[in-house]
């Protein structure tokens, strides 16, 4: 019981100085960690990654940086792991990611795009993606 009360207080404080810097705070929203995981996902499928389908949805909540300040146990216990695992059923009736285990009360694991999903996320770089809005 201690430990993970420790972890919450340490990210909160975490948070607080974060904030006092001007920090912005991260989006929770539905959509917002939706998009996020799956240009991670595209991401990391195009630049050969070959161990995404072994990291579960903490790591890839990480990889998206959804998830940056918390442990393990604190990612379940504010609910951000039930969001990103409702982000992640959400693609997956979107048929933009395909996920090869899903477990009931614990982690998701292999996580990978399908064809529609590639088709979602442009992947070229940043000063592509610019000169593509002045001449498109």
């Amino acid at each position: 019981m201690a430990n993970p009360l420790l972890a919450y207080r340490v990210a909160l404080e975490m948070q607080q100085r974060r904030r006092g810097r001007g920090g912005r705070e991260p989006a929770y929203r539905l959509a917002d960690v939706s998009e996020r995981l799956l240009r991670c996902v595209v991401r990391a499928h195009a630049t050969g990654h070959a161990d995404l389908t072994s990291l579960d949805d903490y790591q890839l909540a990480i990889c998206a940086r959804v998830s940056q300040l918390q442990t393990r146990e604190l990612y379940e216990e504010i609910g951000l792991g039930i969001l990103v695992r409702e982000a992640l059923d959400w693609l997956g009736e979107q048929h933009l990611v395909s996920i090869s285990h899903k477990a009931p009360s614990g982690p998701y694991r292999g996580v990978a795009p399908t064809e529609s999903g590639l088709g979602a996320v442009n992947v070229d770089p940043w000063y592509r993606r610019i000169l593509m809005f002045f001449d498109p």
